[in-house]
Order: C-alpha cells, then structure tokens, then sequence
C-alpha cells in the first residue's frame, strides 16, 4: 500500500517549519509582545499585589 503524497508533504512541512521557528522567533517576538503585553499586565499586576500581601506579616 503507497503512502499518499499528501501526508509525505504534510511531513516535509512541519520538519520544515520545525527547523525554520528559531529562525523567525526573533522576528516575530517583537511583534507579537506589545499585542500581548497590555492582555497580560494586569493579570501579571494582581499576582504581584497578592504576592506582596502574602509576603506581608498578618494585622492582627
């Protein structure tokens, strides 16, 4: 029974894209970080503030 060609390319392609993501990390991470940042720093701020209050000796 022949492999199909179209899994054979599927296989090329993710071997490729495995070998090509270090290369465009650097140029996607620019990018993408100022899209993200402002979803994620308020979430980043409430950990660091209950953080900060677990770390704080308890009012009694």
């Amino acid at each position: 029974m022949r492999k199909s060609p179209v899994l054979e390319n599927d296989g090329r392609i993710t071997s490729c894209l495995a070998r090509c993501a270090p290369l465009f990390q650097p140029l996607f991470q620019p990018l993408f970080q100022p899209l993200f940042q402002p979803l994620f720093q308020p979430w980043l701020a409430d950990i660091d503030l209950l953080h900060e209050k677990s770390l704080a000796p308890p009012l009694l």
